[in-house]
């Protein structure tokens, strides 16, 4: 009966691995609650402290807090057009692991916020897909 232990092992490890992902993710996010204090409070009801790369594609929080940054709220959710086109790229990364993906924050003035950022990815058959999103 060896294909059924290898298939309960495969099994337990999996359900370990969302365990402790969804453990570093929980931890993310606690630590990310002390970061700056809270969001609303600190930014306004219009902001998120989003992540330049997203935890479902590999992007953490590190204790340098270095993949964060302060994102208005709608894009951030997807609630809003640009934040659709934006959680539709983060999807394509999910779906496709490993496929090579940036974000490239744009500041116009000495705030924490950036004015836009660009997030771009390339896809399977190595097409540059790019789209700009404000942030103010």
């Amino acid at each position: 009966m060896k294909p059924v232990i290898l298939g309960v092992t495969t099994l337990l490890l999996a359900k370990q691995t969302r365990h402790l992902e969804r453990l570093v993710r929980d931890d993310d996010d606690f630590r990310l609650k002390g970061w700056m204090g809270a969001t609303e409070t600190t930014f306004g009801r219009e902001w998120d402290k989003g992540h330049f790369i997203a935890h479902s594609i590999g992007g953490a929080v590190d204790c340098a807090e270095v993949n964060v940054f302060v994102q208005l709220r709608a894009p951030n959710r997807g609630w809003s057009e640009a934040g659709k086109r934006f959680r539709e790229m983060e999807a394509y990364c999910e779906t496709n692991p490993g496929t090579f993906c940036f974000n490239r924050p744009t500041y116009d003035d000495q705030t924490a916020r950036p004015a836009f950022f660009e997030f771009g990815l390339l896809k399977v058959g190595g097409e540059l897909w790019m789209e700009r999103f404000a942030n103010r």
